[in-house]
């Protein structure tokens, strides 16, 4: 246990603040020695932002990797599994069981990362493990959101063993209990408070299975709440409406996997992009909406603001698109937050007749 505060520690060196500085999301690293006297433990991480957007530093948490093999071994699936997860360049982040020398090290030597991979982001192998070579069956998913591959692997002679009747219903029992085990984790150090796995499960229910962000009813809860807390506040709520420009020719063009792969990029520069305290969501199909709040007198230059960044960044992510956004600020206890999203979109259409790859503000 660290007590705080602890001695003053510079971790500009450390990846973690390297990625918040260049603008990712969230960030997960690959297990470190903590400064902190903690000992091995991987980081989950995301830059802070000041009221104008920019860069003002990086809030994170160091996770023992220890602890969460630990809790891994507690689950007797009875039939000795792997379950590994990884960086997307191989590093590892955490392991069951655990091999100390090997926490910190890389497999993308591996035939996970050589072979399998390159071909899809989800799938079965056999292979022998670069790090124990015991030869197992795995199954292997990416987890694009977070950066990260998880896998869960069954020793051969085992899953050989009552094939049918128990090695692959145990599998699948594994695969699902690691995905509600990452979910749990992570979400859990993105909200800064234990929670519970059930609380998790309802939670990712509402929750845009792509992208990873909230679907409509979840944006719609958060925005209403979010209206309520700036009436008592004495702030004001803004909404900007986000349609991709180019999205069809690239469906058309290159295919609905290419097109996945645009939503869940720009997914992920909403999330660079915006404030911690910003809700974001996935309206359906390309369309995107972001609701904040801030002092009435400045409301509007943020919402500008962050719309012009969003605008710059989009067109990263390149094969022609684009955005057009429409940015409307509520009358406050005067306007519902339906009636004010409505207004974003109408300028969000006057975006596009003006030429797309821009924003309108709507009138008050």
């Amino acid at each position: 246990t660290t007590v705080f505060p602890v001695r003053s520690i510079n971790v500009s060196d450390r990846d973690y603040f390297r990625a918040g500085r260049r603008g990712d999301g969230i960030y997960i690293g690959t297990t470190i020695e903590s400064r902190t006297g903690s000992g091995l433990v991987f980081t989950v991480s995301k830059p802070l932002r000041d009221a104008n957007g920019a860069f003002a530093g990086v809030v994170g948490v160091g996770v023992p990797t220890l602890n969460l093999t630990a809790t891994l071994t507690l689950l007797d699936f009875g039939i000795q599994p792997l379950i590994g997860i990884y960086r997307l360049n191989g590093d590892v982040v955490a392991r069951m069981p655990p091999i100390i020398s090997a926490l910190g090290g890389n497999i993308h030597s591996g035939p996970l990362f050589q072979q399998h991979l390159p071909r899809a982001p989800t799938g079965d192998l056999i292979s022998v493990s670069p790090l124990d070579g015991v030869s197992r069956y795995a199954s292997y998913r990416v987890v694009p959101d977070y950066g990260l591959v998880a896998l869960a692997g069954i020793p051969v002679e085992v899953a050989l063993h009552d094939w049918r009747n128990h090695a692959l219903l145990a599998a699948g029992k594994v695969i699902a209990m690691l995905a509600v085990m990452l979910l749990i984790w992570v979400w859990s150090s993105r909200i800064g408070r234990a929670a519970s796995a059930t609380e998790v499960a309802l939670d990712l229910a509402r929750h845009d299975p792509l992208t990873g962000l909230a679907g409509r009813a979840l944006f719609t809860d958060g925005s209403n709440a979010k209206h309520q807390r700036a009436g008592e506040i004495g702030q004001r709520l803004a909404y900007l409406l986000i349609d991709l420009d180019g999205f069809k020719a690239v469906n058309d063009r290159f295919g609905h996997a290419r097109g996945d792969q645009v939503l869940t990029q720009a997914a992920a520069v909403l999330r660079a992009t915006v404030r911690g305290s910003d809700l974001i969501g996935r309206l359906g199909g390309d369309e995107f909406a972001i609701c904040l709040i801030a002092d009435p007198a400045r409301i509007e230059a943020v919402a500008a603001g962050l719309a012009e960044r969003l605008v710059a960044a989009i067109e990263t992510i390149g094969d022609g698109i684009g955005c057009s956004i429409g940015v409307a600020v509520s009358e406050g206890a005067a306007e519902a937050p339906d009636d004010t999203l409505k207004r974003a979109d109408a300028a969000m259409y006057a975006a596009k007749t003006a030429g797309k790859r821009t924003f309108r503000v709507a009138p008050a």
